[in-house]
């Protein structure tokens, strides 16, 4: 009889496993849930690189006339951008990029150089207010010349590439 009852204490009772089941069920649910929607934010929205891409442009522009917070000895008198070795057509098309540097006088605000490469289209669509088609940037940086001659650099970058970067 005592065999009994220890076997007895042993065997669980069928109400406790159909709880314990019910439980073994929300959280299997709970991970899974958690699994697609770690998954879904993953791989639901394309990234858009365009404003990344921009910044870079401008960051290549301006360490290609200014090191080191002056300004290169040649820049002045030579500004060209294609010297800074831009490559548009790598990825796209050279209409899907537009750079502009424009170089002042820091005193009077007086427009020394301006060159630009790429689509000129670009440019004027950064002004309106319902572009959604392409990212615009602009940076302004201030540097001296070996003479502390003072100039502000202006640089302005237009990317659209809304095939690769924004589908």
């Amino acid at each position: 009889m005592q065999i009994k009852l220890l076997s007895n204490k042993l065997l669980p009772k069928k109400a406790d496993s159909k709880l314990l089941t019910i439980y073994w069920f929300m959280i299997l649910l709970i991970v899974a849930a958690g699994i697609v929607y770690i998954t879904s934010n993953f791989y639901g929205k394309p990234y858009d690189v365009r404003e990344i891409e921009g910044n870079l442009l401008i960051n290549h522009a301006a360490d290609c006339f200014a090191k080191g917070g002056y300004v290169v000895e040649n820049a002045l008198s030579n500004l060209d951008l294609d010297d800074c070795k831009f490559n548009f057509n790598s990825l796209g098309s050279e209409e899907e990029y537009y750079l502009e540097l424009q170089i002042f006088n820091f005193d009077d605000n007086s427009l020394i150089k301006k060159d630009f490469k790429g689509n000129t289209i670009l440019l004027e669509r950064c002004n309106l207010e319902d572009n959604k088609n392409q990212i615009c940037s602009e940076k302004d940086l201030f540097t001296i010349d070996k003479m502390n001659n003072k100039y502000k650099l202006k640089i302005i970058s237009a990317v659209l590439k809304t095939k690769q970067n924004a589908n």
